[in-house]
């Protein structure tokens, strides 16, 4: 006796629902492909093909949510700041490689053609310098010299190896015992004269504390303790801010070979990297200083941020937008510098022609955090 035959709806829908079972078993309750084809008298190829099948035919769908993108743009809001960036959420410190990497992918999407980017010299920002694409129509511009440690085979060459319409170094350590004169260098001037005119500024924060910046360990104790009374919680390329982000003035600021602060703030955008806990505090002086557009941070320092912010908001009035920087900025004032009473659109800098210059050829002297 023949069996009876098999409608092809009949047998389209018991396929289905054996795809629909197989995929529940394997992508809600966990069991492996042998175990499945156990089950069901199959081989475990035969079971691989048939989720595959499951997966084209949309009968197993797979979601992939993102949650800290979410805690990110929160962490935003609360910051007043357009975008954070959390790396290593599924650990507490995330390398300096990969923090380097989002700094470049930032970059990436911010630059566009013809921009002046400027970069302070840190640990992971030369990590970033190198992952960056060629960008032939920009400009780039070293905002401090460096810091060499004793583990370094060769002086740091922040912007070695940057393809961009033209690049200006800085051959100059960060720290030094007179900046003053050094500053008044033509080399040293002609570089950080382009800082007026950034369109992104890319830096470094470190909290004024021991273990925690780099140029800490690089000034006598009785500075470091000069600026601690004088308010320092932040440090940017040495230049140093208050709790509520405004320049503070110490003997650091003869002592360091950098772009002002004001310059930095100017910049259409600010991207900044930090990570650690303990940087929490540093941070959001920078944020109220109006030195940030977007962070980049591990897990460690956005959870911190998470805190201090719900206790210490930063207040609007301590921040001025970069679309309408002003002389009164209250993270911009200085003594020594005159650099935030100017008029940006009035600036005339000579066009200096910088193709004679071959920047691999050169060694940095110096390393920041």
């Amino acid at each position: 006796m023949s069996k009876p035959k098999t409608s092809p709806r009949a047998a389209d829908r018991a396929r289905t629902q054996l795809l629909a079972a197989i995929g529940r078993d394997h992508f809600l309750k966990g069991r492996s492909k042998v175990q499945i084809a156990e089950d069901h008298g199959l081989s475990r190829f035969q079971v691989a093909n048939l989720i595959q099948e499951a997966l084209d035919r949309g009968i197993v769908r797979i979601s992939i949510h993102v949650p800290d993108d979410e805690a990110d743009a929160t962490l935003a809001r609360a910051l007043g700041i357009e975008r954070v960036v959390t790396v290593g959420a599924g650990g507490g410190t995330a390398s300096r490689d990969d923090l380097a990497r989002a700094v470049a992918d930032v970059l990436g999407r911010t630059v566009v053609a013809g921009d002046t980017v400027g970069i302070s010299w840190s640990r992971t920002l030369q990590l970033a310098v190198r992952h960056l694409p060629p960008m032939p129509t920009c400009a780039f511009v070293q905002l401090s010299g460096a810091i060499a440690s004793d583990q370094d085979v060769e002086g740091p060459q922040l912007l070695a190896g940057v393809q961009a319409r033209s690049v200006w170094p800085l051959w100059a350590p960060l720290v030094v015992n007179d900046a003053v004169g050094l500053r008044s260098s033509p080399e040293i001037r002609r570089t950080l004269d382009h800082a007026e005119d950034l369109d992104v500024a890319v830096v470094a924060v470190g909290r004024w504390k021991e273990g925690l910046s780099t140029v800490w360990d690089r000034v006598p104790p009785s500075v470091q303790r000069a600026a601690q009374r004088a308010g320092a919680v932040a440090e940017i390329s040495g230049r140093l801010l208050d709790a509520r982000g405004r320049a503070v003035d110490s003997p650091v600021e003869n002592m360091v070979i950098a772009a002002t602060l004001g310059q930095m703030s100017r910049a259409r955008h600010g991207v900044a990297v930090a990570h650690g806990a303990e940087r929490a505090v540093a941070v959001l002086a920078a944020v109220r200083g109006g030195l940030v557009d977007t962070l980049v941070c591990d897990l460690d320092l956005h959870e911190a941020l998470v805190d201090l912010a719900e206790a210490e908001a930063p207040d609007p009035a301590d921040r001025t937008r970069r679309s309408h920087p002003g002389p009164d900025h209250p993270g911009l004032e200085h003594p020594d510098h005159n650099h935030s009473d100017r008029n940006h659109s009035d600036r005339n800098h000579s066009d200096h022609n910088h193709s004679d210059h071959n920047h691999s050829d050169h060694n940095h002297q110096g390393e920041a955090s």
